[in-house]
């Protein structure tokens, strides 16, 4: 597997997902031009299959392996957010896969998972899932593949995505990114800074996960709580009739929290998920 994040590799990945998958719409947002006084975009790459940028990456990843690879059982620890796309990427390319999680917030998961035919294991919260994963790969004989940090995974979530926003808003200059999805964050950034250099960037996240952040090449860092990312979530179902994950509508969040300097030029941002459990759904709208 590739062990640097390149430019030529986000350009490889790029290529790669055009094969397969749609490109994503851009939606213009007349109330957030208003607010923030330059027009102003969505990127809606929830609109991916499955509902998540993590398409891209897992694409990426399994298709890249040799036929030799391709015909072992294939071990992987995912996020809960991963989950679904792998699993779909896996029959697609008629992968053998198990996957390792903790147990989903979302109940309906595994049910989706099995329609797949992967296999899935859940361990509880504190569990290392990355260090089972890779000890039952030693045991059973699986290939294990670990996509922490991975320079693939991050070529494909976030280098393709920003490819693909700068082919559909060449004047952008500045871009609000999530950084609970640091897989995105990095490769986003990665492009950017290369090809892009005067863009400012700005990163939307609560501050627990601002606690945990690696160093990145970012402009500033923007702040939003827990309630400003679920109000940001009804907004943008009542405005737009979209649907995406708190923390997806953390850089909406960001756009009403009046943290943002005043800004110049056209701006963007990217809606990332939309696996939105009913249960959490009620709750908010309720």
């Amino acid at each position: 597997m590739v062990n640097k994040l390149t430019l030529s590799l986000i350009q490889k990945a790029h290529k790669n997902h055009l094969k397969w998958f749609p490109t994503t719409s851009i939606e213009y947002c007349e109330i957030l031009s208003y607010t923030l006084e330059v027009p102003f975009f969505f990127k809606c790459d929830f609109l991916q299959p499955m509902g998540s940028y993590c398409i891209r990456g897992a694409y990426f990843m399994l298709s890249s392996l040799d036929d030799e690879s391709r015909s072992q059982t294939i071990a992987i620890a995912v996020d809960e957010d991963q989950a679904l796309s792998f699993a779909y990427v896996a029959e697609l390319l008629n992968l053998a896969m198990v996957l390792y999680i903790h147990e989903p917030e979302d109940l309906t998961l595994k049910g989706k998972i099995a329609e797949h035919k992967v296999e899935l294991k859940t361990f509880p919260i504190d569990a290392n899932i990355s260090k089972i994963s890779l000890k039952e790969s030693e045991i059973m004989g699986y290939l294990h593949l670990n996509i922490n940090n991975s320079p693939m995974i991050e070529a494909a979530n976030g280098g393709s995505l920003a490819i693909e926003t700068y082919d559909q808003i060449p004047q952008l200059r500045n871009i609000l990114l999530p950084l609970s999805e640091l897989s995105l964050s990095k490769g986003f950034i990665h492009f950017v800074r290369q090809k892009h250099p005067n863009c400012l960037i700005y990163g939307c996240c609560d501050k627990k996960t601002e606690k945990k952040l690696p160093d990145l090449d970012i402009d500033d860092v923007i702040t939003v709580s827990e309630k400003q990312k679920e109000a940001a979530c009804i907004w943008l179902l009542k405005q737009h009739n979209l649907i995406v994950t708190p923390e997806a509508a953390s850089v909406i969040a960001a756009c009403f929290s009046r943290k943002l300097p005043k800004l110049e030029g056209v701006t963007g941002t990217i809606l990332t998920e939309r696996s939105l459990p009913f249960e959490k759904l009620q709750r908010l709208v309720s």
